[in-house]
């Protein structure tokens, strides 16, 4: 099934062992289907670890040496190299765990009596491979989360970008990651944090405190995607059961709940489109014209409105001015209600949040628009109006405001920049001989099987070891 011969390098073995876990997949995806995000976690192990081991020729030599004898020796590795040696002994003993059961497959194939017996085994056999092939998925994700923080690479360094993990993600959690963190797939826990109160709702400080524990357990303010990827199997995303041991229920909503969602997205959609609506805006729009988009010029006018909004109340006749600034003080209030249950509705579930998207409603130009013209009124009412003091005017402000500007945010476009980081010089010295001989029991020696990918046939034979090659153990994983 693979070649017995041991690979040049460690780079080549996990681009090799990526090429056989693709062409063997229909061996596996219907029996196995836990191996097909095992396919996707070697991938992501290419992505991260190639470029380190290419900035590190000795240690990719080491490596190699250490694969031959059967990962193990008597040197000891902390931090980052020592990391990446249980990931790529994990990546061996997971693909060759892969590769016997296809050619166990293989072999009963051979006659009817074989194909009989194989049947009846292979149902066991196939639940202890799904049950391995999780745990083993979980394990090497969260070794790269710890491998990305131990290095302290930064946001930005651009060794590998968040579309790799589209599909190892809840469509909800990608989207989010995508528009509002941007491309890297490392960021800061304050800006995850905000973000995501901002669009989903205030979090119980306990809870806030366990999620941070959680995705920042090496660091304490630096967050991974690897680290929401499994944070987010757990508790979903939005999360959900935050700080319990049991997953998250499945909520099934029932038709009626669903209809009911959907009239008052469209509810809400209609309401927008009506007469009174388009008279609020155009007031709004008509108050401004020839001002132009500077903001200053926008807070002075909407300053101008204050005054005379607050001198209509106290007029007994009052003038057209007067006048007009009641109906803009009428069409401010509708505008905000408007866009306050926009919000509410919103954060209420997957289900609305859809429903929006779909029908691309209200639109991010009418939102901006929002922020823009009505925000300044807000602010000249709460000053000037009710006379507050304008330095605590972004404390007091409506949440709408803060959470549109947040919804409005989009950094899926920006590049991230090409660099990798080194890990802390603290780490740099990290070979050091082992005191106590290690105590070890040895099976029957043996060489790993190091994966190459075959040509051309569907499942290709097993290659004997070469006479050449010394035999060694393989130590027990």
């Amino acid at each position: 099934m693979a070649s017995a011969f041991i690979t040049n390098d460690m780079i080549t073995f996990i681009k090799t062992t990526v090429q056989f876990l693709e062409q063997v997949a229909d061996d596996y995806k219907a029996v196995i289907p836990e191996a097909i995000g095992f396919e996707r976690q070697c991938r992501h192990i290419e992505d991260m670890i190639s470029p380190i081991l290419r900035e590190d020729p000795e240690f990719n030599d080491y490596l190699l040496k250490y694969a031959k004898n059967g990962f193990s020796d008597r040197t000891h590795h902390t931090g980052d190299k020592a990391i990446t040696k249980d990931i790529i002994k994990s990546l061996y003993m997971a693909q060759k765990r892969l590769n016997d059961f296809i050619s166990q497959e293989q072999q009963m194939n051979k006659s009817i009596f074989m194909k009989i017996k194989w049947f009846a085994k292979k149902t066991y056999t196939a639940r202890d491979q799904r049950g391995y092939f999780k745990s083993e998925n979980e394990r090497i994700r969260s070794l790269l989360n710890d491998l990305v923080q131990t290095r302290s690479i930064a946001a930005g360094s651009g060794i590998v970008t968040i579309d790799r993990f589209e599909k190892d993600m809840p469509k909800e959690c990608f989207r989010f990651w995508m528009r509002y963190i941007g491309k890297d797939i490392v960021t800061d826990w304050h800006k995850f944090h905000s973000a995501y109160t901002l669009l989903y709702g205030d979090i119980e400080p306990e809870e806030s405190d366990y999620i941070q524990k959680i995705l920042c357990k090496k660091s304490g303010t630096t967050i991974t995607v690897y680290g929401l990827i499994g944070i987010s199997r757990k508790h979903n995303f939005p999360f959900e059961n935050i700080g319990k041991d049991i997953p998250p229920v499945e909520k099934v909503l029932s038709e009626e709940a669903r209809m009911e969602i959907a009239k008052m997205v469209m509810g809400l959609v209609s309401e927008f489109a009506e007469p009174t609506m388009s008279g609020h805006l155009t007031c709004m729009y008509k108050w401004y014209e020839g001002v132009g988009r500077d903001k200053a010029a926008i807070q002075e006018r909407a300053n101008e409105w204050a005054v005379l909004n607050k001198q209509f109340r106290k007029a007994k006749e009052p003038t057209e001015k007067q006048k007009e600034a009641k109906r803009l003080d009428e069409a401010r209030r509708a505008i905000s209600f408007f866009y306050q249950r926009y919000m509410v509705m919103w954060r209420i579930g997957h289900l609305s949040r859809e429903a929006f998207v779909g029908v691309d409603f209200p639109g991010k130009g009418r939102m901006r628009d929002f922020i823009r013209y009505v925000q300044p009124l807000d602010h000249a009412n709460y000053h000037i109006v009710m006379g507050k003091d304008t330095s605590t005017w972004d404390q007091k402000k409506p949440l709408v405001y803060q959470f549109l500007e947040q919804f409005l945010v989009d950094n899926s476009d920006k590049p991230a920049k090409a660099q990798i980081a080194s890990p802390p010089k603290a780490q740099l010295k990290q070979e050091v001989p082992e005191q106590k001989q290690e105590e070890k029991k040895l099976g029957k020696k043996e060489l790993p099987q190091l994966v190459q990918a075959p040509a051309k046939v569907h499942v290709p034979e097993k290659i004997e070891v070469p006479e050449t090659v010394p035999v060694q153990a393989v130590a027990a994983h």
